[in-house]
């Protein structure tokens, strides 16, 4: 009996022992990755297209998502430079900074970049950064925006939904029938709730 409450005392004690706090290694102790953060701040453009050509995949990969931050048009040919890049990360951050600054001449290249993209997630990267560019010139385009209700990737008809969502009443009313049939076939709420705001 003393032996069994013994060991009841041990199971008890380790259910209430903390477990010891794991201590995380600080990336951005790296001087270089300091460096991305410091361009970033300053939107210096030619200082995080040399990042973009550091040996560490993380360096890449911090600059190229650096450029989503900074925004800025003169980053697009270096953006464009590391599709290629053999780390999925980077590429996949370098199409989502091309997102908020792709022209046609930069879908175009994404699009024949990912021909030869071997990753599901760095090709449903270039699919979102692709309508992002497109949708920037076409947010108030009741036609462009209800063609891609029917896209498969619940991202593009999230984002197209609430862009319909923020379309002058006027130019919706002619695709009022639409815009209801597709709340009732969507199973995503966050989109039924942008179309019922439609």
């Amino acid at each position: 009996m003393r032996l069994l409450l013994f060991g009841f005392s041990l199971f008890l004690f380790a259910c209430g022992t903390k477990e010891p706090v794991r201590q995380h290694p600080n990336r951005w102790a790296d001087a270089r990755l300091m460096a991305v953060l410091d361009a970033q701040d300053h939107r210096d453009v030619a200082a995080l297209c040399a990042l973009l050509k550091d040996t560490s995949a993380v360096v890449r990969a911090a600059s190229a998502l650096a450029f989503a931050s900074v925004q800025d048009s003169a980053g697009m040919p270096c953006l464009l430079d590391i599709l290629g890049d053999p780390d999925p990360v980077v590429r996949a951050h370098a199409v989502f900074a091309l997102g908020f600054v792709a022209d046609s001449l930069a879908v175009y290249r994404m699009g024949q970049q990912a021909q030869y993209e071997t990753d599901s997630a760095v090709r449903q990267a270039m699919c979102h950064a692709v309508f992002m560019a497109l949708a920037r010139n076409h947010a108030t385009d009741v036609t462009f925006l209800m063609a891609h209700l029917a896209n498969g990737d619940s991202v593009i008809r999230t984002r197209a939904a609430a862009l319909l969502g923020r379309c002058p009443k006027g130019s919706l009313l002619s695709h009022e029938a639409d815009i209801v049939h597709a709340v009732s076939k969507e199973k995503y709420s966050e989109v039924r709730a942008s179309l019922a705001l439609a």
